[in-house]
């Protein structure tokens, strides 16, 4: 089993990931060459991503995700799983399947520099 957390990043396992962070940013879906869309992102982690559920949302196994970190140019893609989606509160969870390793660095970085410290 491929785990999130590079271990050239960090000393991190994976029971020692870092909590996410609260996100707005722009997500693309993307199902199959023919059906993709774009929805929004409210918190983003090493294991997964939280989207804004769509309405015509249909529980689809895997899905293809594609998005910019914001304030940087770096795109992270990643083939999602879907986890489950909350109808009442209106957000869609999705587990990291698969990411590119220099992908998964990349979040990684970001999520690091974007995580609160307490002292």
């Amino acid at each position: 089993m491929q785990t999130l957390v590079s271990p050239r990043l960090n000393n991190r396992t994976q029971h020692q990931r870092g909590p996410g962070i609260a996100a707005d940013f722009p997500v693309q879906q993307i199902f199959s060459s023919h059906h993709a869309r774009t929805t929004r992102a409210v918190r983003v982690a090493d294991d997964g991503i939280t989207l804004v559920r769509m309405p015509d949302d249909t529980f689809i196994r895997y899905v293809w995700l594609s998005f910019t970190l914001p304030g940087t140019n770096e795109v992270i893609r990643a083939l999602g799983e879907m986890q489950g989606s909350s109808g009442e509160l209106g957000y869609t969870r999705i587990r990291f399947k698969h990411i590119f390793p220099d992908h998964r660095t990349r979040l990684l970085r970001f999520l690091d520099a974007h995580r609160p410290t307490y002292h």
